[in-house]
């Protein structure tokens, strides 16, 4: 399978993993090794302020809340919009960081959009790929309102545009073979 990472994963009703109910991931890393990403729809009631002494001495008041990035336990991961202090591109205008100077330069401004995420998820060589066939997860190409926008609706947005695009697929496929249907 080709990578997928910068795309994102919706779960589907048939992953039986609770974890990742209703979740959409993005994933920061896809090879035949294994693959990485965050989920973008669990914030936590937690505020970035509340969580920040841990990381710097300088005081904090980001309101931001820190999002569950998955069941495995790894150090704060930032996503932003900020090309200039980050580590890896993940999609266009999605950048990651997980440095404590970057982390520190995001939270102090408030120009532009970020999510730290704690945690994150994780699959072993061609698991995620078993998974993907077995149908608990669909993909869709992954943009910066995807990672930014409001996270309540997320699931439920998603899955109605790879719905449409499904149904757009199959109608252009049906009037192929159907000329009446034209």
């Amino acid at each position: 399978m080709d990578s997928l990472s910068g795309k994102l994963l919706i779960a589907t009703p048939s992953l039986a993993d609770t974890n990742f109910f209703r979740s959409v991931v993005l994933l920061l890393h896809h090879s035949k090794e294994g693959a990485s990403g965050v989920i973008l729809n669990q914030p936590t009631s937690t505020a970035v302020s509340a969580v920040w002494d841990e990381i710097s001495e300088a005081e904090c008041d980001c309101d931001y809340p820190v999002n569950c990035g998955g069941p495995v336990e790894g150090p704060l991961i930032a996503l932003h919009q900020m090309p200039s202090i980050s580590e890896q591109e993940v999609t266009r205008d999605v950048y990651l960081s997980l440095q404590r100077d970057s982390l520190h330069q995001l939270v102090m401004q408030s120009e532009r959009r970020f999510r730290i995420f704690s945690g994150y998820s994780g699959w072993g060589s061609m698991q995620l790929d078993s998974e993907i066939e077995n149908g608990s997860w669909l993909t869709l190409d992954a943009s910066a309102c995807h990672v930014f926008g409001e996270s309540d609706e997320l699931w439920r947005h998603v899955c109605e545009h790879v719905g449409h695009d499904v149904l757009k697929h199959h109608l252009g496929n049906v009037r192929q073979t159907d000329p009446t249907l034209s």
